[in-house]
């Protein structure tokens, strides 16, 4: 049906107008149906202009170009919103998780350790040392995407800190990050976290973790070889060296925390 006033904002619209100049809604609005929410579905993640699909694909093929446009070239229409699909990306990696447990399994009270505390207070500290180390381990598994979203602008800050004479402000580092960590994570929820889940316990599970950084570091470089137009190769070293220090600074942190609710809270 034709409006003759915006239904989102109640702005006065003529009979040309297709679409409201005010908030760009459509003047024609229907009622939902079926096929009009499949159609809205399916047109989110295939739609040319914006869908997911076309962000994946320019992630995965040249993603320096896609900072470069969104973020410099201000080409914000044409992909879809970083932090969308960041969400989706972290609630595709959470119920992986939940299905495979690719985190190594929490410690149990061990009888004989338990045995050999004399003190009452002393087995009730270990009891419950071991009761907040099975906590934390479920709650990485499970709340994986809150642990991102936490470490995300901490370790934006390494990069625009590393790289503050490019004239990129801390907010399009952000930008820049998300983009990358949210293609990075959906790759790894894939294939990494599969295989950690095969070998957890055992020593290959280390050499998934570090390969799994190591090729972090790697496409992180790739992309912002591009994005900033990075020409020697000491700079783009320099972005490996970014990543390394950030997540190195977020998982010591993390640590720390991590020590101190299991010791002291």
């Amino acid at each position: 049906m034709q409006a003759s006033n915006c239904q989102n904002c109640n702005h006065l619209l003529s009979e040309t107008h297709n679409f409201c100049p005010i908030c760009s809604q459509t003047t024609h609005v229907h009622r939902f149906s079926i096929k009009h929410l499949l159609h809205e579905f399916f047109h989110a993640f295939t739609h040319t202009d914006r869908g997911v699909l076309l962000l994946l694909k320019g992630l995965a093929t040249n993603p320096g170009v896609v900072l470069k446009e969104y973020i410099i070239e201000g080409k914000r229409k044409r992909y879809f919103s970083p932090f969308t699909f960041l969400l989706i990306v972290l609630g595709i990696s959470v119920i992986m998780n939940s299905i495979v447990h690719p985190f190594v399994n929490p410690p149990n009270i061990n009888p004989s350790t338990l045995a050999q505390i004399k003190s009452p207070e002393g087995k009730q500290r270990y009891i419950r040392i071991i009761e907040k180390s099975n906590n934390l381990t479920n709650f990485f598994e499970k709340r994986s995407n809150i642990v991102t979203m936490l470490a995300i602008p901490l370790i934006t800050l390494v990069f625009w800190l590393m790289f503050k004479r490019k004239n990129i402000t801390y907010a399009e580092h952000f930008v820049a990050y998300v983009l990358m960590i949210g293609f990075a994570i959906l790759v790894a929820t894939f294939t990494i976290t599969p295989l950690m889940s095969l070998f957890k316990g055992k020593s290959f599970y280390f050499v998934l973790v570090i390969a799994n950084l190591v090729l972090q570091m790697v496409y992180f470089s790739w992309g912002y070889k591009t994005f900033l137009n990075l020409k020697k190769t000491s700079q783009v070293l320099r972005v490996a060296l970014a990543n390394f220090l950030g997540i190195l600074f977020w998982t010591v942190l993390s640590m720390l925390v991590a020590v101190a609710y299991i010791l002291w809270f």
